[in-house]
């Protein structure tokens, strides 16, 4: 499934259904705009490395299309 910016800043926020949409999934993706969405939205180092934590613990794939 190929998840938009809202569903993990959701998620971020504590919001459960969001969770569950994302732990039900069995292959995850996220597109490069998201990627940078989220690293650039991160106020300091610390949160920038708990969102690739996050990327990296749930098996998150960015998806890049080629034109």
């Amino acid at each position: 499934m190929l998840f938009d910016t809202d569903i993990l800043i959701f998620v971020q926020r504590g919001r459960e259904e969001a969770a569950q949409l994302i732990e039900n999934s069995a292959e995850r993706y996220i597109s490069v705009q998201t990627y940078m969405e989220l690293l650039q939205d991160a106020a300091n180092k610390r949160q920038h490395a708990i969102i690739l934590d996050f990327l990296e613990k749930f098996a998150f794939n960015v998806f890049i299309t080629i034109s």
